[in-house]
């Protein structure tokens, strides 16, 4: 493995953690660093930035939510995210930010399996008709999807 070779060091293979105090959140890392490390690997690059002419991953990006949610739920303090491509590598260090994880994710991962999930876990409507219109949204989820479709025809 490429990241092996970059870090020298051993990355154990892992499979599915459960957050202890929020047992409705996992995590599946691609692999746990010796020193008790998150590793994360990915070839994604729309969502890198340019930094001191380095690419840095962005913390609007989809990556950074994962990362911040692995490390949280993993109870790991820095994870190496690292891009392989044909042409280049690129070893980037993100360390767990308490205060994100705080304001961005926890109770916005907690609303949306109270009100998206676990209404349909206990009466499921997609599976009735296997129409996405059999699931009903909460109102704030259909506000920011059509939040998101507004900024999405204005960048097209």
């Amino acid at each position: 493995m490429q990241l092996q070779i970059e870090i020298k060091k051993k990355i154990n293979k892992c499979g599915l953690f459960v957050d202890k105090n929020i047992p409705f959140l996992a995590a599946t890392p691609d692999g746990l660093i010796e020193d008790d490390k998150l590793s994360i690997s990915d070839k994604k690059l729309p969502y890198m930035k340019i930094k001191n002419n380095l690419p840095t991953l962005k913390k609007e990006s989809h990556y950074f939510y994962q990362i911040q949610g692995q490390l949280h739920v993993t109870e790991r303090n820095i994870c190496y995210f690292f891009i392989y491509t044909p042409n280049w590598n690129h070893l980037e260090i993100i360390k767990y930010d308490d205060e994100f994880w705080s304001s961005k994710m926890e109770s916005s991962l907690k609303l949306f399996y109270e009100e998206c999930l676990l209404r349909e876990l206990i009466d499921p409507q997609f599976i009735k008709r296997m129409l996405k219109n059999d699931i009903i949204e909460p109102p704030h989820i259909i506000q920011n999807i059509e939040e998101f479709k507004k900024k999405k025809s204005i960048k097209n």
